[in-house]
């Protein structure tokens, strides 16, 4: 049953087998989104690309790096 598990969990969505990003790639993410000097919030087993609300476009700027690392780069991000 685990090897089935394994098989197909490339086929959806949030595959949990995705290496979760470095810090440093969420970094320059951010600073691409324009957040210079971004600090990823901790959580789980790696970062989350929280953007706090008192930054301008704050939803925005989450979404692009978050895009940009997991569409772009292929890691995962922690929500």
């Amino acid at each position: 049953m685990t090897m089935i598990v394994a098989l197909l969990g490339g086929c959806f969505p949030g595959n949990e087998f995705e290496e979760p990003a470095p810090r440093d790639m969420i970094v320059v993410a951010a600073a691409r989104c324009g957040i210079p000097n971004f600090e990823p919030t901790p959580r789980g087993d790696g970062f989350s690309a929280y953007v706090n609300d008192n930054v301008p476009n704050s939803d925005a700027k989450e979404a692009c790096i978050i895009e940009d690392v997991e569409q772009r780069q292929g890691y995962r991000i922690e929500r």
